[in-house]
C-alpha cells in the first residue's frame, strides 16, 4: 500500500525535534501556511475567531497537562470553533511559558497584596507558594490574551473568506461565460 504524504525514509528523532524548535521551511512560510489554514476553515469568523482565542487564552494557565480539555470547554462555552481551539494552544509553547509563569506571579502577588520575589526557584516543596499566585494571576492575562487574539483574527478570517469567496465567485462567472459561448457557436 502507497501512502500519498509519507516521507519515504523515516524522520530521525533529532531532526524532528530540530523542526519543532525551529521550522525547517522558515517561520515566515510557517506563519503563511497557518494563516491560509485558519482562513479556509469552515465556519464563520467569530466562530473560527473564538476557538483559537479560547486556546490561547487557556495557555496563559498553569494547568500544563489539560490545556487541550480546557481549550475546548471554554471555545464550547463562548461558541468558537474546536479544531482552531486546538491550534491557539501553540500559543504556549516553551518559548513563552517563562514568560507567562512570571508575568501570572506578578499580577496574582499584586491581587494578593504579596511580595514579589524577584529570584524565584520553584521547587517540589515549594510550589504551594507560587501555584496559588499564579493561577490567580492568569485569569486577568487570559482575558486580556483573549480579547488580545479575537479581535484581529476575526478581521483576517472575514477578510479572507471575502476575498476567496469573490475569487471562486468570478472563477464560476468566467466558466459560465465559457460554456454559454460554447452553446451558442454549435447553434
Amino acid at each position: 500500500m502507497v501512502l500519498l504524504f509519507k516521507r519515504k525514509e523515516k524522520q530521525q528523532l533529532c531532526s524532528r525535534l530540530k523542526n519543532a524548535l525551529w521550522p525547517q521551511m522558515g517561520w515566515y512560510r510557517a506563519r503563511l501556511y497557518y494563516k491560509h489554514r485558519l482562513g479556509r476553515m469552515k465556519g464563520s469568523p467569530y466562530n473560527i475567531a473564538a476557538g483559537f482565542a479560547s486556546g490561547a487564552a487557556v495557555s496563559c494557565t498553569p494547568f500544563f497537562g489539560a490545556h487541550f480539555i480546557m481549550a475546548v470547554m471554554l471555545a464550547f462555552m463562548v461558541r468558537g470553533a474546536l479544531v482552531p481551539a486546538l491550534l491557539g494552544t501553540a500559543f504556549g509553547n516553551f518559548w513563552t511559558f517563562p514568560f507567562i509563569l512570571y508575568l501570572s506571579y506578578k499580577i496574582g502577588s499584586y491581587f494578593l497584596a504579596m511580595e514579589v520575589q524577584e529570584d524565584i526557584s520553584i521547587g517540589v516543596d515549594n510550589i504551594g507558594e507560587y501555584f496559588l499566585p499564579i493561577c490567580l494571576g492568569s485569569i486577568p492575562l487570559a482575558i486580556v490574551t483573549w480579547v488580545t487574539f479575537f479581535f484581529p483574527i476575526r478581521d483576517l478570517v472575514y477578510r479572507y473568506q471575502n476575498r476567496r469567496r469573490r475569487r471562486i465567485q468570478k472563477a464560476l462567472l468566467k466558466r459560465r461565460a465559457l460554456l454559454k459561448k460554447e452553446r451558442d457557436s454549435k447553434i
